[in-house]
């Protein structure tokens, strides 16, 4: 990683270098529709089978939820 990398990295929330990380380590975490109102989130993590949550979302706490598994991710490494 360059110095106008780590710079950049630095500078970002603490959320956007959790997403960084794992879009560049092959962790990606995206919303699976069920019906207009209720979705579930698939991990995929590096390559392996694609991880589908048992657990129903709504678009209120779908979010919050994608960014913790981000997270959980970031502080793993």
């Amino acid at each position: 990683m360059g110095a106008s990398s780590k710079t950049f990295m630095r500078d970002l929330p603490l959320k956007q270098k959790a997403q960084h990380y794992c879009i560049n380590n092959n962790i990606f975490i995206y919303p699976i529709a069920m019906s207009k109102s209720q979705w579930n989130i698939e991990v995929s993590y590096r390559g392996q089978k694609p991880i589908v949550s048992k657990e129903i979302y709504t678009k209120k706490t779908l979010n919050d939820k994608i960014w913790e598994l981000y997270e959980h991710f970031y502080n793993k490494r």
